[in-house]
């Protein structure tokens, strides 16, 4: 039974105010609303979407799209109810999601909004630095030298590797 009239999509205040939707990236919140709008009522569990159709939509790359589904499903907003597969001679299927924030119907069960449970992980409390890409160079286990390639310089009686020299030699790569 179709119903007739105008469709439209429903963002509840308490979703909105869910500390997993505040974390969300704004192209995760997009992605959530493209899903939303293929629940027609009764489809909830069979929501066809590939990660294809949501670069197209979203003007991004299929990788892009392919994480920001990821962060969907750990924080708890989507279920995959069937993995997609991308066969060039025998199939071409989407996967298929369930929203939890509405009744499934396929296995008909009750909502699990599994996104109101989701807590920020805790911030981390050693005193190493705050950045992957920074060091601290007091903990460098490989003693620092120059710049690679040849060389030439005059070696000392100090310096010398092999007793005492007063020439000018050609180092080594």
């Amino acid at each position: 039974m179709k119903r007739k009239g105008e469709r439209y999509l429903s963002l509840r205040f308490w979703l909105l105010r869910s500390d997993a939707w505040k974390s969300l990236p704004a192209i995760s919140r997009a992605l959530s609303l493209e899903l939303a709008a293929r629940y027609n009522g009764s489809n909830n569990g069979r929501i066809s979407y590939s990660v294809r159709e949501g670069a197209d939509a979203l003007n991004v790359t299929k990788d892009t799209t392919a994480r920001y589904l990821k962060i969907l499903q750990d924080r708890g907003f989507i279920a995959c109810t069937k993995r997609g597969a991308f066969s060039l001679k025998t199939t071409r299927d989407a996967s298929e999601w369930r929203l939890t924030e509405y009744d499934s119907d396929f296995p008909p069960a009750h909502a699990t909004k599994d996104f109101m449970c989701w807590q920020p992980p805790e911030p981390d409390t050693n005193d190493g630095p705050k950045f992957k890409t920074r060091y601290d160079p007091s903990d460098r286990t490989v003693r620092r030298i120059g710049p690679h390639g040849m060389t030439y310089r005059t070696v000392n009686a100090e310096n010398g590797q092999n007793g005492t020299t007063h020439q000018t030699v050609r180092g080594r790569n």
